[in-house]
């Protein structure tokens, strides 16, 4: 019995509870039917037109909305550097309406789809119908601060640029303040007939942009190009001083040609190597010799010293530059000397004084030979010249020719043209005042063993300074004595004759050598066709001699 109450009960509340269920869903159902009603004359949950919300509003409401806000509307312009203008609707006579389109959009609302609204955002862009001042507008978009002419800069390229400090880099572009003025007044008057209410120019891309930025492809490009050469560095050694040249020096030659390599002035080369040469070349400078007589003398001539080959050296060095190759170096030398430091001639060299008539020859600093000689007949017109000279070069068992005779020597060594140190076996005595009337043609005679040590010791090269030393000379005490007699075996005082480097015979110079195994006699008009005659090496032709009052044309025959 109990049991049939509680069910009974159960039943009863069941049928209570579907009541109560059913009468709340319906109200619910009731309920969303009544809002889905009101949104047939508003706008959905969530709708923003234009970017204002219309949210719940009648078409009439939001229109007012907007009306409204255009008697406060501003809008505010933002700069590339963080300024702000702005242009106010009320000074140039805004009014904002739209069309029948809001009400087109509430129509087509279906009431029972409202809900979706509550979880879905509507934008609408929509056109506005735009009342204003345009002369009014024109004047106040003329009189902002971001279009004035004096406020704005033109944009600057990025480009390439060296300092010692921070090497090759890309300087990045400025890209300035310059504002496309058309573009911008069209997106001023956009704004104001949508009602938008800021404007960035950067955001808008209304200003000019630089035509090569710090990513352009050419540019990254003339980087890579570029910086390899500019890490070049070429070290010039001149004993203990030191010409370096790196892109601090080398860096305003260099352009880039329209096929995109690089190339080197070879103006701006040239004269960087002949400034290089000015600096160190020593041939035919002022040379101070601390004689052996406790005397300073000052040999103001000669070609010898130190010559920097320039047009070689110009080659030599745009190769390095063009192939990107460091190095150390010293340059290409037409002619050498002992020392970059002075005296250039070192320790090894021949000391001749010419008025003492008495030379010493020195090597490494220590004396190796002293010796008179007979130097070149002063009372003819042949005094042998002061001046520094580099050994030409030497001969053993040369033959000095002139015309109508060819006498042998033993020892044959050419410093000053055809001037040269020689033995002289047909002088009985040399020195004192012999050269004044008995002289050479120019050339050192010396005894035989002097001559010999000498040439055992000297190489082509090196040094023979020649000067005059007043208060050196041979005093003669008692009256002068006839001029000694000596023989040879083609006159009775062998000239001594030089051939030029066309080997020409020239009268009444100093002699030729000539190689003794290929002699021929007279009968055959002292033609040698199997002579070789070297070529004077001293100052090769056309080269530019420092700039010490010489002519820049050197001929090398000059010096005879």
């Amino acid at each position: 019995m109990d049991m049939e109450k509680e069910k009974e009960k159960g039943k009863k509340w069941k049928k209570f509870c579907l009541l109560v269920s059913g009468g709340v869903l319906i109200c619910l159902i009731a309920t969303y039917f009544m809002v889905g009603l009101y949104f047939r004359t508003h706008f959905f949950l969530n709708i923003t037109i234009n970017g204002r919300s219309v949210s719940g509003m009648t078409p009439e409401q939001a229109r007012e909305n907007i009306t409204s806000e255009a008697q406060t509307y501003t809008l505010k312009i933002y700069t590339r550097e963080g300024a702000e203008e702005y242009i106010h609707g009320e000074d140039f006579g805004l009014r904002l309406q739209y069309d029948e389109t809001l009400e087109d959009i509430v129509s087509q609302q279906q009431i029972w789809e409202w809900g979706s609204s509550l979880f879905n955002h509507t934008e609408y862009e929509l056109s506005m119908l735009t009342e204003y001042d345009e002369t009014k507008l024109k004047q106040l978009i003329a009189r902002l601060a971001c279009i004035d002419p004096k406020n704005m800069q033109e944009p600057k390229d990025a480009y390439l640029a060296y300092d010692s400090q921070e090497g090759l880099r890309i300087v990045p572009e400025d890209p300035g303040s310059k504002v496309l003025i058309k573009e911008f007044k069209k997106q001023v008057i956009n704004a104001v007939e949508h009602a938008i209410t800021e404007l960035s120019l950067e955001e808008l891309h209304l200003y000019k942009e630089p035509s090569v930025k710090q990513d352009d492809a050419t540019l990254v490009a003339q980087y890579d190009l570029w910086k390899p050469h500019l890490e070049t560095k070429i070290v010039y050694h001149f004993d203990d001083a030191i010409e370096t040249v790196d892109a601090s020096v080398f860096y305003d030659w260099m352009t880039q040609e329209p096929d995109g390599s690089i190339s080197f002035d070879q103006e701006q080369i040239k004269e960087y190597v002949r400034s290089m040469a000015r600096k160190y070349n020593t041939a035919y400078a002022p040379k101070t010799l601390e004689t052996s007589y406790g005397q300073t003398v000052t040999i103001s001539t000669g070609p010898y010293g130190w010559l920097v080959n320039q047009p070689e050296e110009v080659d030599a060095l745009t190769a390095a530059l063009l192939n990107c190759e460091s190095q150390d170096r010293e340059p290409i030398y037409h002619q050498r000397a002992a020392s970059h430091t002075k005296p250039d001639y070192g320790d090894t060299y021949v000391e001749i004084n010419l008025s003492a008539q008495h030379l010493f020859f020195y090597k490494e600093g220590e004396l190796l030979v002293e010796s008179d000689f007979v130097s070149g007949n002063e009372s003819r017109g042949w005094a042998t010249p002061a001046g520094a000279f580099p050994l030409t070069y030497k001969e053993r068992n040369a033959t000095l020719k002139g015309e109508g005779y060819a006498t042998p020597v033993s020892y044959w060594m050419p410093f000053n043209g055809n001037i040269g140190l020689h033995d002289s076996s047909w002088r009985s005595s040399f020195g004192k005042n012999i050269y004044k009337r008995n002289g050479s043609h120019g050339c050192i005679n010396l005894p035989p063993d002097a001559a010999k040590i000498i040439y055992e010791n000297i190489e082509k090269g090196m040094p023979i300074l020649c000067y005059y030393l007043k208060g050196t000379e041979y005093i003669v005490s008692e009256p002068e004595t006839p001029p000694e007699t000596v023989t040879s075996p083609e006159s009775e005082t062998p000239p001594e004759v030089v051939v030029s480097p066309e080997e020409v015979i020239l009268p009444e110079v100093p002699p030729e050598p000539i190689d003794t195994e290929n002699q021929i006699s007279p009968d055959n008009n002292n033609v040698l066709p199997d002579v070789t005659v070297p070529d004077n090496e001293v100052i090769p032709e056309n080269e530019v001699a420092p700039e010490n009052g010489l002519p820049e044309t050197i001929d090398p025959t000059a010096v005879l």
